[in-house]
């Protein structure tokens, strides 16, 4: 009889534990499942670079493509030429054509031309290139180690908010996710917009459900200009706007 008693104590307890499992987060909690998210997935990210970079490793160049438009343009700024590009400045060509061994930037490379504004990429990664490139020089890993920090700060507020408003069993399902997700760890080495536009949009859901659970003006100021540079950090959200129209009427009703 003793028996089966504490058999029964020991089953309720670990029954409420697992209930509170299963309810949203306290702030007190929230905080640190945000601190142990970001403490997991930052060294995850870093050690994804020398996977993730491409043949010329965590040092070198990023390999043909969209980047090194999203680096032309991010020297520019940061020389305080504006937003454009220039094919001919000799500092850009330099690290392509020491890496050019087995002829992998020879379609670069023919690219010629003075210095030119352009509209033609987005703005957001190009800018976060351009502070890079001023605090620690022109540094393809430093870019990288910023990738990373993005990467992990998006997984951290996606775990944060999964823990607020659903449950802390599904923080750690999204912990889980993260860690197993490849095609999100391809993003450290990436020169790309992908780590800041994601990061971007973690950010932009905070700030539209922290708008959706208090309404106020502020806050619908605030989802609105999270939004704005989510779209500066890759053109493509702007076909959610229909979303943020939805987001201010809904709060107005309820205001």
């Amino acid at each position: 009889m003793k028996q089966t008693s504490q058999q029964l104590v020991w089953e309720s307890n670990a029954g409420l534990r697992w209930k509170r499992l299963d309810q949203p987060a306290t702030s007190f909690g929230t905080g640190l499942l945000f601190c142990l998210s970001f403490a997991l997935f930052l060294p995850h990210f870093v050690l994804a670079i020398p996977v993730t970079s491409g043949p010329n490793g965590t040092l070198g160049p990023p390999v043909p493509g969209d980047s090194q438009d999203y680096d032309n343009i991010g020297l520019n700024l940061a020389r305080g030429r504006g937003f454009g590009v220039y094919h001919d400045d000799p500092e850009w060509r330099a690290p392509y054509e020491a890496n050019n061994q087995h002829g992998m930037y020879d379609e670069i490379l023919t690219r010629h031309g003075g210095y030119r504004p352009t509209a033609y990429r987005p703005p957001g990664y190009p800018f976060l290139l351009s502070i890079v490139y001023r605090s620690v020089g022109r540094s393809f890993f430093a870019a990288r180690l910023a990738n990373a920090c993005l990467l992990s700060l998006a997984v951290s507020i996606t775990v944060l908010l999964a823990a607020r408003y659903v449950s802390i069993s599904g923080a750690c399902v999204v912990m889980m996710i993260g860690l197993a997700d490849g095609v999100l760890r391809s993003y450290a080495g990436a020169y790309m917009t992908e780590a800041l536009a994601v990061c971007a949009l973690a950010v932009t859901l905070w700030a539209m459900l922290a708008a959706l659970q208090t309404p106020n003006v502020w806050r619908m100021l605030l989802a609105g200009v999270c939004f704005g540079l989510l779209i500066l950090s890759r053109s493509l959200f702007v076909f959610w706007t229909p979303l943020l129209v939805v987001l201010v009427g809904y709060c107005m009703q309820l205001s």
